[in-house]
């Protein structure tokens, strides 16, 4: 799929403004306000939600439209995000650097240890993605490399310490799973 077409043909916002209804749901588990980085950022919805929140935050696409927007509805919002159109898996990210991750509907499974290295003792990671129950459905992705197997997740953060975590399916949403966790040391 190519994202800079998609948000470049869509006058409005693909996701919309709001942020992620899985980042909303779980806001009492957000850290205290320090530098966050927002995987996939998109259009930014995410990013400038964090930055309003008090957060430091980079968001990183390799969607130059995507990052555009994202800029532009953090100014909306009367603040300000740190775009980087970047590939995330050919970018060196400092460990220990980070107070939160954020990665809502993207899945790379090679860079998830990368980013666990990156946050700070006691730093927390936010993920949702489809699940492989999604091929049912006639939206979102249709890629099994880019779907959750059952349970997957907590394979994948084994090494955190979990705080939360969900699968759900239905119609109105898709098959997602959803995880926060925080680093222990």
């Amino acid at each position: 799929m190519d994202w800079d077409t998609r948000y470049q043909n869509n006058p409005g916002y693909v996701f919309g403004k709001d942020p992620a209804r899985f980042l909303l749901e779980n806001r009492i588990f957000l850290p205290t306000p320090g530098v966050a980085l927002d995987v996939a950022v998109g259009e930014g919805r995410n990013a400038a939600y964090l930055a309003r929140l008090g957060f430091r935050v980079a968001g990183f696409d390799l969607s130059k439209a995507g990052l555009i927007k994202a800029s532009r509805l953090a100014f909306e919002h009367g603040v300000a995000i740190q775009p980087v159109i970047a590939d995330l898996t050919k970018v060196a990210i400092a460990p220990a650097s980070l107070d939160l991750i954020v990665c809502i509907n993207f899945l790379e499974r090679p860079l998830l240890p990368v980013l666990m290295e990156a946050l700070k003792p006691k730093g927390r990671f936010f993920m949702e993605t489809y699940t492989k129950g999604q091929l049912k459905y006639s939206f979102g992705p249709s890629n099994i490399d880019h779907l959750l197997k059952e349970g997957e997740l907590l394979e994948l953060f084994k090494d955190l310490s979990i705080l939360f975590y969900q699968e759900l399916d239905n119609e109105l949403t898709g098959a997602k799973a959803g995880i926060i966790a925080e680093k222990r040391h």
